[in-house]
């Protein structure tokens, strides 16, 4: 909350009982997150029988869940480094052996960033946040469209 001059001009005038409370003044910010959803993905993130939806923003990933009442509950809102470029799931698929037990039956989120690089995430429910599985590497950082990592494709077979 701002004061405006007419208010301040008001407050120094006011009596007081105090000198020193006359002379202070307070100044309220709040940095609004971003609410332009760009992306929404349907997935099991949580666990193999979750439906939970992923609300891609440009500067964070939000993971909420649908109620039978048809009310968005958010489960997580986790802000990123950088600018969300694409995201994708990648389904679980049977054929594939997990080396971590904690992501099993589970579906993995994609992201491109504009850092240049694809990562892989998977949801911890203990931690209630999206951690990394790997990182790599596909172009130099920047939003250039020329450069691979643009777009993302995902082809579960």
């Amino acid at each position: 909350m701002a004061v405006s001059e007419e208010e301040c001009s008001s407050i120094k005038s006011a009596p007081s009982s105090s000198s020193s409370s006359s002379s202070r003044y307070y100044l309220s910010k709040s940095v609004l997150r971003p609410s332009a959803v760009l992306q929404v993905l349907y997935a099991h993130l949580r666990s193999p029988s979750s439906n939970d939806v992923v609300f891609g923003k440009e500067t964070s990933i939000e993971l909420v869940v649908i109620d039978e009442d048809g009310n968005v509950q958010t489960v997580c809102d986790q802000p990123v480094f950088g600018i969300i470029k694409d995201l994708a799931v990648l389904p679980w698929n049977d054929k594939f052996r997990a080396r971590r037990p904690q992501t099993q039956g589970k579906d993995l989120l994609v992201a491109l960033s504009d850092s240049g690089k694809l990562s892989l995430l998977t949801f911890c429910i203990e931690m209630n946040r999206f951690f990394p599985i790997t990182h790599v590497q596909l172009s130099n950082p920047g939003n250039i469209r020329d450069l691979p990592g643009r777009m993302l494709a995902v082809d579960s077979r």
